[in-house]
């Protein structure tokens, strides 16, 4: 065997090698990664909502503090607040027009159940994925197939 194909093997081993540790490391999906790496920022807010520190701008909507535009992209926090439950959904990819779907994100459910098209409209035609060792949250996403 060559010099040069040695080289290039241990190269490729080499390269081989640093790929796997990466992906050891930073393995997972993205959204499985952003879910991770703002976990705790969302259940932040929650506490604000539930809290009252975030209110409604108007009747409608309530408005991602600015600190938080990581954990939640999009400018509103969507959310139902009940007195016995509550959901909250956080959009997390940057554009949902070129993403999978038009909404994508995580739901948080105070009852670890998704929520009927009555109590939270917003997400009607989403597709909910129970997040792996985590009681009460979901991925969401309302482009059919994406989970499969």
């Amino acid at each position: 065997m060559s010099k040069f194909r040695k080289i290039l093997l241990s190269i490729a081993a080499i390269f081989t090698i640093v790929a796997l540790f990466l992906y050891g490391v930073y393995g997972g999906t993205k959204m499985e990664r952003n879910f991770a790496k703002y976990k705790d920022e969302r259940l932040e807010m929650i506490e604000m909502l539930k809290n009252g520190e975030i209110k409604k701008e108007g009747s409608l909507f309530y408005p991602t503090p600015p600190e938080y535009r990581g954990a939640n992209v999009d400018p509103y926090i969507h959310a139902k607040m009940y007195e016995n439950r509550h959901f909250v959904f956080f959009q997390w990819v940057d554009s949902p027009n070129f993403g999978p779907g038009l909404i994508e994100g995580f739901l948080y459910t105070s009852t670890g159940e998704p929520p009927t098209i009555k109590e939270f409209s917003y997400l009607a035609g989403c597709e909910f994925k129970k997040i792996e060792g985590e009681e009460n949250w979901y991925f969401a996403s309302d482009d059919s197939g994406y989970y499969d």
